[in-house]
């Protein structure tokens, strides 16, 4: 294991790109703490300190995981990024526009004219409303879609992950945060900004409202 002079190096490499907004992997951190020492960094102690300050909560409510992400060099990371930007945004992701195509165009639009405006504050608010055995979720004003405490209630975690299945989309992993709140960016379930949210099986599943 790491000594606690180069644990304190990646946790300070850790908060430099968290302050800065940063769409960073574990191994971004091992490079910065690297530069920072000439001491033996190894990327698995990074990995780890990195794996466990997000899973105790560490990093703010505004940063997200991507447990898959495929880098231009064939390999695939866990991506850590803001409520303002997706794993995409990172300099080595293989699908560097990571919205569906012909989004997100509109959507920054939509952002930059909403913003100065703020004609329906809570139309931009965020919420859930219950809908028979789910709910109908609307994002925030960072774009983001909060999971009903109910809904994550409902679910057994696997392997500290939450399945949320994306209609005819893929599946994503997530992990709470260290309150224990559920949320995931409206942008990685299609267009627009509601969305009906139920459990199946074990699953958050998500569909167009």
């Amino acid at each position: 294991m790491s000594t606690a002079t180069v644990a304190q190096h990646i946790l300070n490499a850790l908060a430099a790109r968290i302050k800065n907004g940063s769409v960073f992997t574990a191994f971004d951190i091992t490079t910065d703490a690297r530069d920072a020492t000439d001491e033996n960094v190894k990327h698995g102690d990074t990995r780890n300190i990195v794996h466990q300050e997000y899973g105790a909560g560490e990093f703010p409510d505004n940063y997200n995981r991507d447990e898959f992400l495929e880098l231009k060099n064939g390999q695939a990371a866990i991506c850590y990024y803001p409520d303002d930007k997706t794993s995409g945004d990172h300099p080595e992701a293989m699908y560097p526009l990571a919205l569906p195509i012909g989004q997100a165009p509109a959507s920054v639009q939509q952002v930059q004219a909403a913003s100065p405006v703020s004609a329906a504050p809570k139309a931009k608010q965020g919420g859930s409303v219950k809908d028979g055995n789910g709910f109908i979720c609307t994002e925030t004003s960072k774009g983001v879609i909060n999971i009903p405490d109910d809904i994550v209630k409902a679910v057994t975690p696997n392997g500290g992950t939450y399945d949320i299945q994306i209609e005819g989309g893929g599946l994503i992993c997530k992990v709470a945060d260290g309150k224990g709140r559920l949320r995931i960016a409206s942008s990685k379930l299609g267009s627009g900004s509601k969305f009906r949210l139920a459990v199946v099986t074990n699953t958050i599943t998500v569909e167009q409202a």
